[in-house]
């Protein structure tokens, strides 16, 4: 009779365990899991059109859904210069980007560039930065960006009466012929962005921009 040391005896069994977990997760791919085909499992909500990101998730409780309404009428009401009779909603200004959440992130979801001929760029901004320095590092890791001198890190582009917005922000467009792999030739829409009519000043010379929707 063989008899094996007990450290091999462990080795052994080990392996085992980890061979029959193998099976198991290979086994477990074999087949869809229930709730597999939903994106967001229970939660999931059924709408595919341009509603589909304004509802709430389909497994919340008739008491949150009172919250969630209170909380979607604040990202879909305008903010108001103050004072005003709705104290809860003022407050508006003196500079901004737009008077609502919704205006940005239009019907919950992304926002659209401006075509080459609007006045305003109503739901993108500007990010502006300016190249870190040394002993910058953690700033710049933490906050992305090293706010513009002037302009801080986001151009804001509209203001209220009486005071003088930060600048127009305007995108005009090239078109820019290319081959896809299988030969197929397309026309894309190359933006370039143009910061005009600023309102306080040239901006640091070696200003970044970077273009959100």
């Amino acid at each position: 009779m063989l008899v094996l040391p007990a450290r091999l005896y462990a080795s052994l069994a080990m392996c085992l365990v980890l061979s029959a977990c193998d099976q198991e997760q290979t086994q477990s791919f074999t087949a869809v899991e229930p709730g597999e085909q939903l994106s967001a499992g229970i939660g999931t909500v059924t709408k595919s059109d341009h509603n589909a990101f304004s509802l709430p998730s389909a497994n919340i409780s008739p008491s949150r859904r009172l919250d969630f309404g209170v909380g979607n009428s604040f990202f879909r009401n305008p903010w108001l210069i103050a004072p005003s009779t709705i104290s809860a909603r003022d407050g508006l200004g003196p500079l901004f980007n737009t008077n609502t959440c919704q205006s940005c992130h239009i019907k919950d979801g992304r926002g659209h560039p401006p075509t080459s001929d609007s006045d305003n760029a109503v739901s993108m901004f500007v990010r502006l930065s300016i190249p870190a320095k040394p002993g910058q590092e953690a700033l710049l890791e933490r906050h992305g960006v090293i706010p513009e001198p002037v302009y801080g890190s986001q151009l804001q582009d509209v203001a209220i009466p009486g005071a003088v917005p930060e600048g127009r922000i305007r995108v005009n467009y090239t078109s820019e012929l290319v081959t896809l792999k299988d030969g197929t030739r397309i026309e894309l829409q190359k933006p370039e962005l143009e910061i005009l009519q600023l309102g306080y000043g040239s901006l640091h010379p070696d200003t970044l921009v970077w273009r959100r929707r």
